[in-house]
């Protein structure tokens, strides 16, 4: 395992977690990007499969998702790069998803929990944002 750290004051923007320069007694500091990794690796795991996703790009242009078959639960990752909060209506064919819960990533949120839903109708993903759709 690889974990990349980075130095506060340098320009880098690839690192997960930044130290101070304080070399005895420093800060740690976590990066939205560390985060950002975290909506895909805290909950799709080894054995998932990918699965086929297909979007109607006039409702949701420029939101890019992903899903993914996890001991039996439906993972969806939504990046939405747009200056607008998306509703997707998730339609899983042959499966009806009972219980939905959501984890975001943005400036205001870390991999939180924001919101739960009865069906994937109408999942709210945050403008600028990347969340995390559990479903059964």
């Amino acid at each position: 395992m690889a974990v990349v750290v980075s130095r506060i004051g340098g320009d880098y923007k690839d690192g997960l977690v930044y130290i101070d320069k304080n070399k005895t007694d420093g800060q740690v500091y976590d990066s939205k990007l560390l985060w950002a990794l975290g909506n895909y690796s805290r909950f799709i795991g080894a054995g998932s499969k990918r699965l086929q996703v297909k979007t109607i790009e006039e409702k949701v242009p420029q939101v890019y998702v992903s899903s993914y078959l996890q001991n039996k639960k439906f993972v969806t990752v939504a990046v939405n790069p747009t200056e607008n909060d998306l509703d997707l209506d998730i339609d899983v064919k042959g499966n009806k998803q009972s219980f939905v819960q959501t984890y975001v990533t943005s400036d205001q949120y870390s991999l939180s929990p924001y919101k739960q839903y009865q069906d994937t109708k109408r999942v709210r993903v945050p403008a600028k944002s990347i969340t995390t759709i559990l479903s059964n």
